[in-house]
């Protein structure tokens, strides 16, 4: 720790004491009432002398002044520096949290009556280490399996009217935010082969469906509870023409393998 003597010489205490014991009347002033006998320095009681921190870190500044070796006495006001630096704060008892970076030499210059006094430690400020960015760990590819429940309605535009109830398996693969799959369903008329392709998004699913042999698709809609692994959907298609109209609808569940 580096101690720095005051910019004011103290005049020696001793002549004023050589007066008083000389005798003679002094006005009842006594020896031990005329002030303490020393000299006045400086302390930097925080931080401490080869202390390390943090950039960013909450440092405490505190000084104690008074006669050495005899009772303290009040800074009349503390300015805080860094030796070949431009930060500076004032006060004493302060915390700060935005002293720079390096080995620094840290100095108080202080105001006692009419002395400035001054003390210095040194203070090491590392840099603040950054988390570490971690990649995000990606959930496998799910595969799951369920039910296909639809009904196709076909109208010729005279009144005539057929309906079927055409039901399968389907299976699918979740990729991440991708969702493919397929299903074959079975009906009065024969099967219906049905490709799924679509994504998850935040719990939602959309997508399209093609039925093979055809050149008809439909989209679909639903729903992944990530926590109960079930993924719930349904579509609702119709195809209108001059000879009349045609709709395919249904739901589907899948829950994981």
């Amino acid at each position: 720790m580096k101690s720095f003597a005051a910019r004011e010489v103290l005049l020696p205490v001793f002549f004023l004491t050589g007066l008083l014991a000389c005798g003679g009347e002094t006005d009842g002033v006594s020896g031990d009432s005329a002030g303490p006998i020393g000299i006045l320095v400086v302390h930097i009681q925080s931080p401490l002398d080869g202390a390390t921190v943090t950039q960013g870190d909450e440092v405490f500044l505190q000084l104690e002044a008074g006669y050495e070796g005899g009772e303290t006495v009040t800074a009349d006001s503390v300015v805080w520096s860094i030796e070949g630096g431009s930060w500076s704060a004032e006060g004493n008892g302060l915390s700060v949290t935005d002293l720079p970076v390096g080995a620094l030499q840290l100095v108080a210059d202080a105001e006692v009556g009419r002395f400035v006094l001054s003390d210095a430690v040194s203070l090491t400020v590392e840099e603040e280490e950054e988390d570490p960015v971690e990649d995000p760990v990606e959930d496998p590819p799910l595969e799951l399996s369920g039910n296909l429940d639809s009904k196709v309605k076909v109208w010729d535009g005279e009144g005539n009217a057929f309906n079927d109830v055409c039901k399968g398996s389907i299976a699918f693969v979740l990729d991440q935010s991708d969702l493919t799959g397929g299903s074959t369903c079975s009906g009065a008329q024969g099967e219906l082969v049905l490709v799924f392709t679509g994504t998850v998004d935040s719990g939602n699913v959309s997508g399209l469906i093609e039925v093979t042999g055809s050149e008809r698709t439909l989209s679909f809609s639903g729903h992944w509870d990530k926590p109960n692994q079930v993924l719930n959907g349904n579509f609702d298609e119709t195809w209108e023409n001059s000879d009349g109209f045609l709709r395919f609808w249904g739901s589907f569940q899948a829950t994981v393998n």
